[in-house]
């Protein structure tokens, strides 16, 4: 990959119209107009507008437009309160293809499912969504509905599996989404987790198997894994449990560089000391009400709506903390992550 400064601080000389036309295109762009890979990360975000998600968007859109990203990371809870009732729902539009409009965000959005996109909060039993008909006896609340190709049809930028890969920069960069919902054993308990498609129908040794499957294949420089549960957190919900013992051996064995994550309605950065991996939460989309828990291996964290973004070069990622509170004028917080510790 050509080595070109993600964030660049352009200069002028006396040079003439014309040497300052490739100057500016060089420091700029570096002869493929935009950053190597360039890409902003935002989770917990569908709440209809409300909540500052219109907020978080507006502000998502003025970054876009000088950042120039190849993509959008969703991390999932992508649409409040209990996903999607079918793949006619009308929050699709109200709070996807409606609020993130602008032309600097037409890029593919690669999204993982979260808790409530299995629906949380509305058991079996309850009433169906509003926009059901009577006769449509499959309408109510599932995953499966933002896994349907259908949604692809209505807007050609949304991309969901439960668990895929992306590869970039010639198999340089490669990035592993993976579904992390039914590894939180509680969630076997609850009601809603026998929705169609709902946690009793999966297996969460099977999706540790694939993950591992990806990790040892890849011959990845990058190596960068995505999903809704955070590994270590100091919001609300805290550290998950059974990806600290599942998941976190795999990130330190396979070189892991990124581990990215929402679930939590905050922005943070945590490092261990005896680990590669970096670990960052953005999980600020749209409602951010609840206190941290602590500072435990904390370098950044930060309780207002926000997001993400990421220039990844050959040997750097860099990435910056936004809030809506200065409309993402300036970075809250930057960080740099080495290709190699």
């Amino acid at each position: 990959m050509p080595k070109v400064a993600c964030y660049p601080t352009v200069f002028f000389a006396f040079i003439g119209i014309a040497g300052i036309t490739a100057v500016l295109a060089s420091v700029l762009y570096g002869g493929r107009g935009r950053p190597d890979i360039s890409f902003l990360v935002v989770g917990d975000w569908g709440r209809l507008g409300e909540f500052n998600q219109s907020l978080v968007a507006e502000a998502m859109a003025l970054r876009a437009d000088k950042l120039h990203p190849d993509f959008v990371l969703g991390m999932g809870d992508n649409f409040y309160p209990n996903g999607l009732g079918s793949t006619h729902d009308p929050a699709f539009q109200q709070s996807f293809a409606n609020l993130y409009s602008a032309p600097s965000l037409q890029v593919p959005w690669y999204n993982v499912l979260g808790n409530h996109d299995y629906g949380d909060g509305a058991p079996p039993g309850d009433a169906p969504p509003s926009h059901c008909a009577s006769t449509d006896q499959g309408c109510y609340f599932s995953p499966v509905h933002q896994l349907s190709w259908e949604l692809g049809a209505r807007d050609k930028r949304w991309f969901c599996e439960r668990a895929f890969q992306k590869s970039f920069a010639n198999g340089k960069v490669d990035m592993f989404f993976y579904d992390t919902v039914p590894f939180v054993q509680r969630y076997y308990q609850e009601k809603w987790a026998t929705n169609i498609g709902g946690v009793v129908e999966q297996s969460w040794q099977g999706n540790l198997l694939e993950l591992e499957t990806r990790l040892a294949r890849s011959q990845a420089q990058w190596k960068i894994v995505i999903g809704h549960h955070p590994v270590y957190s100091n919001g609300h919900h805290n550290s998950t449990a059974e990806l600290i013992q599942h998941v976190q051996p795999l990130l330190q064995k396979y070189g892991v560089q990124v581990y990215f994550s929402g679930h939590d309605h905050n922005l943070e950065y945590i490092k261990l000391p005896n680990q590669g991996t970096h670990y960052i939460i953005s999980g600020a989309g749209s409602k951010c009400d609840r206190p941290f828990t602590g500072q435990t291996n904390a370098l950044f964290q930060w309780q207002s709506s926000g997001f993400v973004t990421a220039c990844l070069k050959e040997d750097t990622m860099e990435c910056r903390f936004y809030s809506i509170e200065d409309n993402a004028a300036s970075p809250l917080y930057t960080l740099t992550v080495p290709r190699t510790s």
